[in-house]
């Protein structure tokens, strides 16, 4: 099961608006406009962009030597986009954003009965198959990498980043009454390459 739940907290956009406006307002006392970008520093202390949730039941299945094991993993998390990596810079009437790199936090949830082994054997018939509680967590951490390049995979991060563009861009635009255009120079996510190994 899977939630995509869009969510624009209202400071976090005051931040960014009061941000945007001094650094314009500052630049309109000067004799020229010029080009070069600024970054936004003072929403450090404020919640990222978030723009999707996730709730997730994965299957997990492998083998640690001869010993295999079928189980079921809930997963949580989000992803969002750290304003204090927002750039913004001014040509004419136009306002341009660059999209910063995304950040995919997937963590096992807190929820009763999160992670359970369903089915586990072993091969050898004269060893073992009981797994240790080291064993089941280094099967935890990686049914959680391997969800995260699914991900990528599957574009969820690429709807996540297409929706944190149309986001800023028409509550930016309404708010500051100028055109604003937020750039993704990495549509498919910043680290696609090294979570899918492409």
């Amino acid at each position: 099961m899977k939630k995509i739940v869009s969510i624009i907290t209202v400071a976090l956009l005051m931040a960014v608006v009061a941000g945007a406006a001094v650094y314009f307002i500052k630049k309109g006392n000067e004799p020229k406009i010029t080009t070069e970008p600024a970054r936004i520093v003072d929403v450090r202390e404020l919640a990222d962009l978030c723009t999707v949730e996730i709730l997730s039941d994965i299957p997990v299945k492998g083998n640690i030597g001869t010993r295999h094991f079928f189980a079921r993993q809930t997963i949580k998390g989000a992803i969002s986009f750290p304003l204090d990596s927002l750039t913004i810079g001014s040509a004419t009437d136009t306002i341009s954003i660059y999209l910063p790199p995304e950040k995919v936090d997937l963590l096992e949830s807190t929820a009763p009965n999160s992670f359970r082994v369903i089915d586990v054997w072993n091969t050898n018939m004269l060893a073992s198959s009981t797994l240790s509680n080291n064993e089941e967590n280094y099967i935890k951490r990686k049914a959680i990498n391997s969800a995260t390049s699914r991900l990528y995979l599957d574009g969820t991060v690429a709807k996540a980043r297409a929706e944190a563009c149309s986001q800023l861009e028409d509550l930016l635009g309404m708010t500051l009454h100028r055109t604003v255009v937020v750039a993704d120079t990495t549509p498919n996510g910043f680290y696609y390459r090294k979570a899918t190994g492409r």
